[in-house]
């Protein structure tokens, strides 16, 4: 109930207050959280309650995820395309509806037992799918950044396609986070996903990391494309892979 209330005062917030970048609605929402439960309004106690932060911090993150999953699916779906839940893969790997190569379905098996990746990106093959990428969903860069780069890396490594959706993007314009997506030529670091989207209403757009409104525009656009050029050349759909703009 608390996670179905996060998210519909969020969407709510977003349409309302079209003004208000998305993390700081959320934000609010969060000292509203805090509030309700405590009853306690003094930052400093606040900030010393770390099991009401821990809440939040697990409530929001499966909050934002939900809400990605609510906008981008109708919108894949008519590519042809399939968002599927982290909950959902061990399910579709048991009952033998995802038809990689065993190599993939190895991979994909240890990944029904993490919670690294948030989503899988999957194209439909008659009555099964074929996995072609995955997505992490957090509500800021910073959380857990080096393993989720690390695993995004090694999904790379494999020819999938890894993408991240956050919602608070203001870490980025920190340039050792930037080229932590990014990469940087200077000490040789390649980038750590294909893509990073960030939920607002701010024009983003530094090499391959790019604003997303509710709508998903670049993030629905670069998947499709994703989907096509791995089916197709998949061979050669390593961490270089971008997205034409």
């Amino acid at each position: 109930m608390q996670k179905n209330a996060i998210k519909k005062a969020f969407i709510n917030g977003i349409s309302e207050c079209s003004n208000s970048e998305p993390s700081e609605i959320l934000k609010t929402i969060y000292a509203l959280h805090v509030y309700n439960i405590s009853k306690i309004d003094n930052h400093d106690i606040i900030r010393s309650a770390m099991a009401i932060d821990q809440n939040w911090r697990k409530l929001s993150n499966q909050a934002f995820e939900e809400l990605i999953s609510d906008m981008a699916t109708p919108l894949l779906n008519k590519q042809g395309i399939k968002l599927i839940l982290q909950s959902e893969l061990c399910d579709l790997l048991n009952q033998n509806l995802i038809s990689n190569q065993k190599p993939d379905l190895e991979w994909l098996r240890k990944q029904s037992k993490s919670s690294t990746f948030n989503f899988y990106l999957a194209i439909r093959n008659g009555e099964s799918y074929k996995i072609y990428g995955s997505v992490q969903s957090r509500t800021s860069i910073s959380d857990n950044e080096t393993k989720d780069r690390q695993e995004s890396i090694v999904a790379m490594k494999k020819f999938f396609m890894s993408v991240a959706i956050v919602l608070d993007g203001k870490n980025l314009e920190n340039s050792i986070i930037k080229n932590t997506v990014n990469g940087s030529e200077f000490d040789n670091q390649q980038n750590g996903w294909h893509g990073m989207y960030v939920l607002s209403n701010k024009e983003i757009e530094i090499d391959r990391i790019h604003s997303i409104d509710v709508l998903m525009e670049n993030f629905v656009k670069d998947v499709i494309e994703g989907a096509k050029f791995w089916t197709e050349q998949r061979q050669w759909f390593n961490h270089t892979w971008k997205p034409q703009r």
